[in-house]
């Protein structure tokens, strides 16, 4: 089996995560995962929901389990490259470099 990086997602201000993703498994797609920094390195949190518990705290349980270690290590290793691409090609557009010219036509819109 191996991991496709669907979408990803860079975040700021969302404290250790530093980005939400998708990833494809073998006609599967798992969306909502997140690359998360960690006292060792980034490290792959999956979907969870959180709950009430009876004591008053919050408690998540996550809907995805990954039970294989080694699958596990490639959702992380794609993720990481992933997220290493998209840091380095991180361009802002300012309004130098943005045309609302009136020849631009709606092929050139990206919706």
């Amino acid at each position: 089996m191996s991991a496709q990086i669907l979408r990803m997602n860079l975040v700021e201000n969302l404290g250790k995560t530093k980005a939400f993703f998708t990833v494809a498994i073998e006609g599967f797609e798992i969306a909502d995962m997140k690359l998360i920094e960690g006292k060792n390195g980034l490290f792959v949190g999956v979907p969870s929901r959180s709950y009430k518990a009876k004591d008053g705290t919050t408690k998540y349980n996550d809907i995805v389990k990954i039970t294989s270690k080694a699958f596990y290590n490639q959702i992380v290793e794609a993720a990481k490259a992933e997220y290493e691409r998209r840091e380095g090609s991180t361009t802002a557009k300012t309004a130098s470099n943005v045309s609302l010219d009136d020849d631009d036509t709606d092929e050139e819109l990206p919706f």
